[in-house]
């Protein structure tokens, strides 16, 4: 993978480092149990910063999530990006400006506080995004 795919991302003293354009999230375990802490700053949308130039967009809940995806390929052709929301109760009406006129993916988890959010962040986008798509994980799941 290339460099440019793994900016916003990094490690210190043994914790998992996420680059905001406004802060850092740190990601890390301790006696097992999974903490996240702001280091400094406020949420916003990891990887927002690489916005331009990109035609499709995909969202997903958190970091790990977008990171999965990013590494299945999401952005192989140069023209998607794969940004995470800091959590599934975390999108600024603000932040729907900045998707303007791009196609948008939304994969978030199919829990009861990513179906919320779907509805909410789909409420926001719809007149502002070129074409609106959400991951529909009832299709996904396997027969048994």
């Amino acid at each position: 993978l290339g460099v440019a795919q793994w900016q916003g991302l990094g490690w210190d003293s043994g914790k998992l480092a996420f680059l905001y354009g406004s802060g850092v999230k740190f990601l890390w375990r301790k006696q097992g149990e999974r903490v996240i802490r702001w280091a400094f700053g406020k949420p916003w949308v990891w990887r927002g910063g690489f916005l331009s130039g990109r035609s499709t967009i995909y969202v997903c809940e958190g970091e790990t999530d977008a990171i999965s995806l990013i590494d299945a390929g999401a952005e192989e052709d140069g023209s998607a990006l794969v940004v995470a929301l800091p959590s599934a109760s975390t999108f600024s009406e603000e932040w729907a400006d900045l998707f303007k006129g791009k196609d948008f993916i939304l994969a978030l988890d199919g829990d009861t506080a990513g179906r919320d959010t779907t509805a909410r962040v789909s409420a926001l986008l719809l007149p502002k995004v070129r074409r609106l798509k959400q991951l529909n994980w009832e299709g996904l799941k396997i027969a048994s």
